[in-house]
């Protein structure tokens, strides 16, 4: 169960209540898809608040809803706290987001006909003059670990570089031409908007 709080129409300390329906959640916004699904009211106000649990710990932050009919008439979604929590951290030190960045296209690994699906993601591109760019990493090439923790899609890979800090090592573990091999690249700044 979720409840939610904030200033709805401008009346504070105002409480709802409602059911979490689903986690992890991919609305097709941006490669930072991982939300909360919840049936709480979420009104003009209520973005930013937070999302409890039964035992009152944050467990999100209310974000944005869909809806064909009206405000709170829809579907409701909360960013997990686990994943805001950094980007606070991040503004409090600095007042500003920054992302790593190694600056490759990737895709999912496809599987072949009667096989099941790998894991990893798929070098589809490298940008000249990014970070990935003099490290080796070519098209074709699939991610399978940064530093140890495992990658088992495209999304894993960008969610798994944002969160380290730009100007620090990591190791790569990946296929190329079949064989396993390991590289350590300097991760950068992601460019724009945090």
């Amino acid at each position: 169960m979720g409840v939610g709080g904030g200033q709805p129409s401008g009346l504070g300390g105002s409480v709802t209540s409602g059911i979490i329906s689903a986690i992890g959640r991919d609305i097709r916004l941006g490669n930072f898809d991982d939300f909360i699904q919840t049936n709480a009211p979420i009104n003009p106000g209520n973005s930013g608040a937070p999302l409890f649990n039964m035992a009152g710990e944050v467990i999100g932050i209310t974000t944005l809803i869909f809806s064909p009919s009206g405000p709170s008439a829809g579907i409701r979604f909360a960013v997990p706290s686990d994943l805001a929590r950094p980007v606070i951290e991040q503004l409090l030190r600095g007042g500003r987001v920054e992302r790593g960045w190694l600056g490759v296209s990737v895709g999912d690994v496809g599987a072949a006909p009667g096989r099941p699906p790998r894991g990893g993601a798929q070098v589809m591109g490298v940008e000249r003059g990014s970070p990935a760019a003099p490290s080796g990493l070519r098209l074709g090439h699939v991610i399978t670990s940064v530093d140890g923790a495992r990658i088992t899609n495209n999304r894993d890979l960008v969610r798994g570089i944002s969160a380290i800090p730009p100007g620090q090592n990591v190791k790569l573990s990946l296929l190329r031409e079949g064989r396993v091999m390991e590289i350590t690249v300097q991760v950068g700044r992601r460019p724009g908007p945090g």
